[in-house]
């Protein structure tokens, strides 16, 4: 009777371990479940010893394989690595993100139009001064802040010269902490100017000042280090031509002629300015 008895007690306790899934995971573990639903990423399953209990997902690609209750045994060895976000899905939440699309900026622009036009005979075009001035920038931004229109008045202290800059800003990337930048503008002054002028019959220099209108059309690469939230670090360097002088014929008086055309000349800028973001 005994011995009947136990054989039973074999037998149920047969049938219980057959009745259980396990689940080996590649640390070898196992798991003793029953499995619920498997979907294209992760094994849905409740444990053995509470199957009525919680359900507890666990990711495919960190199984080695599940040997059911039948002993059939599906394998998942051949997923290389954990069914983690990938580094395209991950990056949006590692972005640093400035606020606002607006950025009004002050600092200090030099630009310099130099005539580089050198006589045989020892004399020199005489060479401007690079405007030295401070500015007031403000910017605002479009297409998830990847393009940008600015507007930037100016006034020299060094020598008489206002006017302002318009550009059209281009970002290649929108997050981050240094954001690089591309941008055409268009920049008019007032400024006092001279000209030198030789007379061919009478074999000398004259040179005219007046004031004049000059425009120039630029073209800056930049940097705005986004020091804050809010607070930018602005960088920009320039460079350029003259397109337009509104006194060239005023002042050309015969037998003179201009020793060299301020259309001609290269313009270069550099920039530097600290700005507030805000929406």
């Amino acid at each position: 009777m005994k011995k009947l008895l136990f054989l039973i007690i074999i037998c149920i306790g047969s049938q219980v371990a057959l009745a259980q899934d396990t689940i080996y995971d590649r640390k070898n573990y196992n798991i003793l479940a029953k499995v619920i639903e498997i979907t294209k990423s992760d094994i849905k399953y409740r444990r053995f010893d509470n199957p009525d209990g919680p359900i507890y997902n666990i990711s495919k690609s960190e199984v080695s394989y599940i040997k059911y209750e039948n002993g059939l045994i599906e394998d998942y060895r051949n997923i290389a690595e954990p069914d983690k976000p990938t580094r395209r899905e991950k990056r949006p939440e590692n972005r640093w993100v400035p606020k606002g699309d607006k950025i009004i900026s002050t600092g200090f622009w030099a630009f310099s139009a130099p005539d580089l036009l050198i006589y045989s005979s020892g004399w020199d075009e005489k060479t401007k001064e690079p405007v030295l001035g401070a500015f007031i920038n403000f910017e605002k931004l479009y297409a998830e802040n990847r393009i940008g229109i600015s507007i930037s008045p100016f006034i020299g202290f060094n020598r008489k010269a206002y006017g302002s800059g318009f550009g059209l800003s281009f970002y290649p990337k929108n997050y981050g902490r240094a954001q690089f930048k591309i941008e055409p503008q268009y920049v008019f002054s007032v400024q006092d100017y001279w000209e030198r002028h030789y007379d061919s019959e009478n074999q000398y220099y004259k040179t005219i000042e007046f004031q004049t209108t000059l425009s120039h059309l630029l073209f800056n690469l930049g940097i705005n280090i986004n020091a804050s939230e809010n607070w930018v670090i602005s960088n920009n360097f320039g460079f350029g031509m003259t397109v337009g002088n509104s006194n060239y014929g005023n002042y050309f008086d015969q037998p003179f002629h201009r020793s060299n055309s301020a259309i001609e000349n290269p313009v270069f800028s550099f920039r530097i300015g600290l700005g507030y973001r805000f929406k």
